[in-house]
């Protein structure tokens, strides 16, 4: 261990990054907790400093991966679309619940898993809860609910309770680590779905897209620079782009923001829940975001059920 953290806390232009091999190894070390608080602490902020690279995200995946048995589900009209939701909203609307609901009601199994509580932020569970829609308490319950084509959201702790203890370090820190890239690029279920991914910082766009164009895994990917970290393009472009990543390929969709209908600044949790209510009663327009993102999400979802339905 000592031996890695050398390597890996030089400077970012000159540190080393880890290979497939030992980056599994070492991740499977980590989430079994055989690592001391100063180890552990150590490699972190080695990491944090240093950033993750293609090999090492694919083997910290691969060892996240061996911890949990997919979710069992049967594909259907429409593949599933996987929402991860970790960090909540501060200046403008939570608007993940409203995506999520407005796919839900078109039939698609819609999954989304996340944290209940971030300080000084409106999560999605919070604002959910308020409108009537529960966390499930185990993986057998949300496998029932999918099979019904119902939203579900399941806290991390739940799905994977070892990638959540190294989340739940943020709070002692005060820094990021590797567990909030990785934990929104998981894909939990046995059948292809859509996976909704963001990121913050303009590097990483080269970064994950470099590792989802050779990904194996089950499904289709929608890449975003999102808004405050949630899976929403970026507000404040001028165009909305996603990058589909599908079958080792890459296409960008893009399309103009309609600036007409402005996307809500944030106050608090009961105002962000009348948006959305309001929104889904039609007394209030969607804003253009989400329908474009709404009216991809449907397509994709679609194709990949029709594409895999003979095949699995």
């Amino acid at each position: 261990m000592t031996n890695f953290i050398k390597k890996i806390k030089r400077h970012k232009k000159s540190s080393y990054n880890l290979s497939f091999k030992n980056a599994e190894l070492l991740y499977n070390i980590i989430l079994k907790g055989k690592l001391s608080d100063i180890e552990l602490g150590a490699f972190l902020l080695a990491m944090r400093i240093k950033g993750e690279s293609v090999e090492e995200i694919s083997g910290f995946l691969n060892a996240i991966n061996s911890l949990f048995i997919p979710l069992e589900i049967p594909i259907s009209k429409y593949a599933p679309i996987i929402i991860p939701s970790y960090n909540g909203s501060r200046r403008f609307m939570n608007v993940i619940p409203l995506l999520a609901l407005l796919l839900s009601k078109k039939g698609i199994p819609v999954f989304i898993h996340g944290i209940k509580k971030n300080f000084g932020r409106i999560t999605t569970y919070e604002i959910l809860k308020k409108l009537g829609y529960f966390a499930v308490s185990s993986k057998k319950k949300a496998i029932k609910y999918l099979k019904l084509k119902r939203l579900v959201f399941m806290d991390i702790s739940i799905l994977i309770p070892e990638l959540s203890k190294l989340l739940e370090i943020y709070y002692m820190l005060g820094i990021r680590n590797s567990s909030h890239l990785l934990v929104k690029i998981i894909q939990p279920l046995s059948i292809p779905a859509l996976r909704l991914v963001s990121y913050t910082h303009p590097e990483y766009l080269k970064i994950l897209s470099d590792y989802f164009y050779n990904e194996k895994s089950l499904g289709d990917i929608f890449l975003m620079q999102g808004t405050e970290g949630e899976v929403i393009p970026n507000i404040r472009n001028s165009k909305q782009i996603i990058h589909w990543f599908h079958d080792n390929k890459y296409t960008k969709l893009t399309k103009e923001q309609n600036k007409e209908i402005s996307f809500p600044k944030n106050s608090n949790i009961n105002d962000n829940v009348l948006w959305i209510q309001s929104v889904l009663d039609n007394k209030l327009p969607i804003p253009s975001t989400i329908i474009n993102q709404v009216k991809n999400c449907i397509l994709i979802s679609r194709m990949l059920s029709l594409k895999y339905s003979n095949t699995i």
